[in-house]
């Protein structure tokens, strides 16, 4: 079942930012300022957000939740996972505030990243 038929709200970067797709500019600080900005909870496959200095610093200064999904597979696969690991994920976001950046596990564990850069 889609995250939306479980009364989600769902905004998909490609969706949102159809002009940036296949680019590097302005950067992913530019989507993760008005996400923060927003509150939108970040749910991603790229792991490289976690040391990029400029996707830290806008996480960080504009107060991301950031979940970052630590498996391969197809977006139905990941969706899934997200889907399984929800009610971790809501208890996640009760017990921390943002910024920060958690992770998701193949098997929809859900931990927080001790530190981040």
């Amino acid at each position: 079942m889609p995250l939306e038929e479980a009364g989600y709200d769902v905004i998909r970067y490609q969706d949102k930012y159809p002009e940036m797709n296949h680019r590097r500019e302005p950067g992913d600080e530019f989507w993760l300022k008005e996400a923060g900005i927003n509150g939108w909870v970040v749910f991603t496959a790229d792991a490289k957000q976690r040391r990029n200095i400029n996707e830290v610093k806008a996480s960080k200064r504009y107060k991301v939740a950031k979940f970052i999904l630590r498996t391969h597979g197809s977006g139905a696969e990941l969706m899934s996972i997200i889907r399984k690991a929800l009610p971790k994920v809501e208890q996640f976001l009760n017990d921390h505030e943002p910024p920060f950046v958690a992770k998701i596990t193949k098997d929809s564990k859900v931990e927080e990243y001790p530190e981040w850069e």
